[in-house]
């Protein structure tokens, strides 16, 4: 397990939160490709040799990931059903309603639909989709060297394709069509399993035992990064989307990867108990900090404190992360372990 990816997985989640309160821009499109690129990873370490297995079933591998996404997802959806009904006195009946129990919301090109409910919940629409074909995508993927040159060409082929994009969809569809669509977004969770590719191949050639400073390439990882988010604001919106951050996070989760075997100093700095412990409830975190957000927001006009976004900022914070260990607690962990007895 590298502990310091699961820690980052926290760090990148604070970036979302962030987006969400009004105060970064760019943590959406960076948060997201980063979560992206990191599953596609660690779903290829997690399962790739699994589905080789004579006995591997697909249906229960869906099952397992049904069961990680599905009752938290219910559980935040009725939530958000109580926060815009009560506190923003919205309509919370409607045809919205059917794609987004379905998990199928992100497909429908409508921000009323994709949006719709707990508005993150799109993007557990895109790691479904994901999943859905992870097994029959790297049962062809793993059989191909990450450095031969089909790789480069079909690299090549991706990057027309996808600047082609860019210059055909009016910005006032991007959102939908590089940010949301499964399709679209499916392109940073491939870019995590060949990752993973590459991880498996340099350490098999024994490229590790050349390293002597790991956290050289952290650093680069996480500055690249940093550049993107600067960068973000600068560029055409259909790019930053998801585009701009495909390197830094494929750079970020290797670099991160490798040293977690040559043992950085920041590395190890991220695998401590309290980090990882806040890795694990990075999930639930993202699942519940806007609904958070959205019932502070309605309740704030009755503060003293209302016009500080500084003061409700880490109350939203605090408030969210108390939230995410509950529903962990009660949620996430008594499903998955009664699931697991259930299979025996």
């Amino acid at each position: 397990m590298f502990l310091s990816l699961q820690s980052l997985r926290f760090v990148f989640a604070v970036v979302i939160f962030l987006h969400h309160l009004g105060v970064f821009e760019a943590g959406g499109s960076c948060g997201v490709s980063f979560f992206l690129v990191l599953s596609g990873f660690v779903m290829a370490k997690g399962y790739g040799g699994k589905v080789f297995a004579s006995g591997f079933s697909f249906r229960h591998y869906m099952e397992k990931r049904l069961v990680r996404l599905y009752p938290l997802h219910l559980v935040c959806l009725l939530l958000a059903m109580v926060v815009h009904g009560v506190l923003y006195q919205a309509d919370v009946w409607g045809l919205w309603l059917l794609p987004n129990l379905a998990l199928l919301q992100a497909w429908i090109p409508s921000a009323s639909v994709y949006f719709s409910g707990n508005a993150v919940s799109w993007c557990l629409s895109d790691l479904l989709f994901c999943y859905a074909i992870f097994p029959f995508v790297w049962r062809r993927m793993s059989a191909v060297s990450p450095f031969s040159g089909c790789v480069g060409w079909w690299a090549c082929g991706f990057l027309v394709l996808y600047v082609a994009a860019l210059c055909l969809v009016p910005e006032m569809c991007g959102n939908a069509f590089f940010y949301i669509f499964p399709l679209s977004r499916l392109w940073d969770f491939l870019l995590g399993m060949w990752c993973f590719r590459f991880y498996e191949e340099a350490m098999a050639r024994g490229w590790l035992s050349r390293v002597r400073h790991a956290v050289v390439f952290e650093m680069l990882g996480l500055g690249l990064t940093v550049l993107a988010c600067v960068l973000y604001s600068r560029v055409p919106a259909n790019a930053g989307y998801a585009l701009l951050f495909y390197v830094p996070a494929a750079l970020t989760v290797l670099a991160f990867a490798f040293s977690a075997t040559t043992g950085s100093v920041l590395s190890r700095m991220l695998s401590a108990p309290l980090c990882c412990r806040l890795g694990e409830v990075s999930f639930t975190f993202y699942m519940v900090h806007q609904l958070c957000i959205l019932a502070g927001e309605a309740c704030a006009g009755s503060w003293s404190v209302a016009d500080s976004l500084w003061v409700r900022g880490p109350l939203y914070f605090v408030v969210s992360l108390c939230a995410a260990f509950l529903l962990q607690a009660v949620v996430e962990k008594p499903v998955a372990r009664a699931w697991r007895q259930k299979r025996g």
